[in-house]
């Protein structure tokens, strides 16, 4: 379902909203059908039995996952403006799932609590804005902005708790009193806890920012042709990429037992510059 508004302002400049309501049934997704049945009565994984009698996995695709969420869009442009021109837009995503994608598997094939949450792509808030202004000297600048905030990470204890060959478990949500709890983020977790009670993709990556700039001018060549074009036409160009230099971190660490737990593992180029150089002819 889809609402859009769009509205014509003084000066060239117009303005435009859409809201968009999304629902998905029968989203594929795995689950391992012979996992161990650890309860009360059968807590060690390795010693559980399980449906089928034997020590071994079986996956299967089953269309049993759910969507839904919203996405709201609001943009402003200006490209009637002999010196400028402005596309700018802001972008607020809010889905969940309990299906990211047809190879995910749940923490546990038997529980699927904790499961629906913001899928693993999901960029909560995004702005981007584009502009080219025509400068003194026939220079002209070319200018992206790019900000959004970042993605979910999964946060899990590094260990297959459950048994089930799958090292995605979760760790339990704990107190301060618990020697086995660690302090983090999130609270204190305890990472020997089968069937952890903390949600799905409960971590955040850090936001990221980037700017671009490119600044051009063109040199006719020779003479001019009956359109009042040039025949030949040389540009030169400077470009910045990540021209604030700004530390774009990504990849957060989320395996609990890891020294590296709650650190980002990778991060997007630093500032960039180039030089360029066209013959048109």
């Amino acid at each position: 379902m889809r609402l859009e508004i769009e509205r014509q302002l003084p000066q060239g400049w117009k303005i435009s909203a859409s809201h968009s309501w999304t629902f998905g049934w029968n989203r594929l997704r795995s689950r391992n059908t012979n996992a161990p049945l650890v309860s009360a009565l059968n807590p060690d994984p390795r010693t559980a039995p399980r449906p089928f009698g034997v020590a071994e996995n079986i996956l299967q695709f089953e269309s049993s996952g759910n969507a839904k969420g919203r996405v709201l869009y609001i943009g402003v442009n200006q490209n009637s403006n002999k010196y400028f021109s402005v596309n700018a837009g802001y972008i607020n995503f809010d889905f969940r799932t309990d299906a990211d994608n047809a190879f995910t598997l749940p923490q546990s094939s038997y529980d699927f609590t904790g499961e629906w949450a913001r899928p693993i792509w999901q960029l909560r808030h995004r702005f981007f804005l584009s502009s080219t202004i025509n400068l003194p000297k026939k220079l002209r600048l070319s200018a992206s902005l790019n900000a959004a905030s970042g993605t979910p990470f999964n946060v899990t204890t590094g260990r297959d708790n459950n048994g089930d060959g799958n090292f995605n478990d979760r760790p339990g949500e704990s107190f301060s009193t618990d020697s086995q709890a660690v302090a983090t983020i999130f609270g204190f977790l305890n990472p020997n806890i089968v069937g952890g009670s903390l949600r799905r993709n409960a971590g955040t990556n850090p936001a990221t920012a980037t700017l671009d700039l490119n600044l051009s001018r063109v040199f006719i060549v020779g003479k001019r042709t009956k359109e009042g074009e040039g025949r030949y036409k040389l540009t030169f160009n400077i470009r910045a990429a990540n021209a604030l230099n700004r530390a774009n971190l990504l990849g957060t660490n989320g395996v609990l037992s890891s020294p590296l737990f709650g650190r980002a593992t990778t991060a997007n180029p630093a500032r960039r510059i180039e030089f360029g150089l066209r013959f048109n002819f």
